[in-house]
């Protein structure tokens, strides 16, 4: 059985970064579960930009694809394959590790990272129904925080977009910025009910919020407000 869990979240301007901030610190029992790190991903998509269209329609049943990795170079690490799932409000996520992907990827071109990546799978016995299109490429900033209670909390700051296409290869600097910090908080259904004296805690009203759209729509590729 798939491993669902809600993410609610909630998009926080410089005001209500500030006070988001101040809340979970002092007025809630979250502490913080790992250091900040630099956050990247590489986002990919069909032909027909069907993770686009299924999120512009609200679809249900739907899923991205995306390479993640962690800091600039992966070192000693290796990059994170992910098919991460929607059902409803209730997401999940599959991950594969990216054996021949390692060291700096801002070395590779485009195209190589999509075939390394369909390569390596295919060594896994995992076959993609879909063409690995490179769609967007983002970074940011995350905060990490969890609770006894086993709800945790993000916060995603400092993001920035960069569209590969455009230069056929990876990129450590974005090359726009997204005005907004992304506040999320993750919790098992059973958690319902703590999770809710949290997000009550904070004040804030949630809004369904996709980076891969909202970078897509700030280079101009996809109509999302």
């Amino acid at each position: 059985m798939e491993n669902y869990r809600y993410e609610i979240k909630f998009i926080l301007n410089e005001a209500n970064y500030s006070n988001a901030y101040f809340i979970i610190n002092a007025k809630t029992s979250m502490k913080k579960d790992f250091s900040n790190r630099v956050v990247n991903s590489l986002y990919f998509d069909d032909m027909n930009f069907s993770s686009i269209q299924d999120n512009l329609i609200g679809l249900a049943n739907r899923k991205k694809m995306r390479l993640r990795w962690y800091d600039n170079n992966l070192l000693d690490k290796r990059a994170i394959f992910e098919i991460k799932k929607r059902n409803g409000r209730l997401g999940s996520k599959d991950t594969f590790k990216i054996d021949s992907l390692y060291g700096s990827l801002m070395d590779l071109k485009i195209n190589e990272v999509s075939n390394l990546i369909t390569k390596d799978l295919l060594n896994k016995e995992i076959v993609l129904s879909e063409y690995l299109q490179s769609t967007l490429q983002v970074s940011y900033e995350r905060q990490y925080y969890k609770n006894f209670e086993n709800i945790r909390v993000t916060i995603d700051k400092n993001i920035g977009f960069s569209y590969p296409m455009l230069q056929q290869k990876m990129t450590p600097n974005m090359q726009l910025h997204y005005p907004y910090s992304i506040l999320e908080v993750k919790f098992d259904p059973k958690d319902k009910s703590a999770a809710f004296s949290v997000i009550k805690s904070l004040g804030l009203t949630p809004k369904r919020h996709s980076k891969y759209l909202a970078g897509m729509a700030a280079f101009g590729l996809a109509n999302y407000i």
